[in-house]
């Protein structure tokens, strides 16, 4: 009777240590995917007519050619996106104090951000890197990109001139009403105004603390003068 005793303590003793040899991230994977029933096609809200606040930064990695006879930029760049999604939040104690999963952005729910003054076609991201998935629901995602955007080009004061060069980023979708923005300083927007549903661009910030807050979804424009390249909330 020793071996079968034996047997049924190795099986409970799996069951306790969870999911038959499954390590620590491979069953909080499951548990997020699975157990929890995750669909990426959802927006991570609680009600429909909520939005999705989405901060959003610009690194200039290489200007690597202005073409002024085709008026065209083309640059490489990071774009670094954040953003909260409740339904991968975890309790890192229950899974061998994993606080950080790395993901293929294929699996979750991402902002459809696209470069609206693009020069060639390609409106989206060329390369999807991993995203970080944070126990707390946080997002981040930091893929690189070569964009080849168009560049109004005035020669007039040769050998004197400057060019001011615009990458215009808007949410897929979006159509050509004209954003209000006008912004709101602090966390919260003022009361008695409305959220639109969709994706609110931020500047870069902590999550916790938002600088800026577009009160309809709009586009961004980042402006590239003199080798300096910030992001303004703009309309038109």
């Amino acid at each position: 009777m020793e071996g079968p005793v034996l047997t049924l303590g190795l099986l409970a003793a799996l069951a306790v240590c969870g999911s038959w040899g499954l390590n620590e991230e491979e069953r909080l994977i499951r548990h997020l995917f699975q157990e929890k029933g995750y669909n990426k096609e959802l927006r991570p809200v609680a009600h429909k007519e909520e939005s999705v606040d989405v901060a959003l930064a610009l690194t200039l990695s290489n200007l690597i050619s202005l073409k002024e006879v085709e008026e065209t930029l083309t640059t490489n760049v990071w774009i670094e996106h954040g953003w909260t999604d409740n339904r991968l939040k975890w309790n890192a104690e229950e899974f061998g104090n994993i606080s950080v999963l790395r993901l293929p952005p294929d699996m979750v729910w991402l902002p459809e951000i696209v470069l609206e003054n693009n020069n060639d076609g390609s409106f989206q991201i060329s390369y999807s890197c991993n995203v970080l998935v944070y126990d707390y629901g946080f997002v981040y995602w930091l893929p690189p990109a070569i964009f080849r955007s168009s560049c109004p080009i005035s020669v007039t004061y040769f050998p004197f001139d400057w060019q001011n060069c615009s990458l215009k980023f808007r949410e897929r979708g979006v159509g050509d009403s004209p954003p209000a923005g006008q912004g709101q300083r602090g966390p919260q927007s003022p009361s008695g105004q409305p959220q639109p549903p969709g994706h609110h661009l931020l500047p870069h910030h902590p999550p916790q603390a938002p600088l800026l807050h577009h009160q309809h979804p709009g586009a961004l424009r980042a402006h590239l003068l003199h080798g300096q390249l910030g992001l303004l909330p703009t309309g038109r």
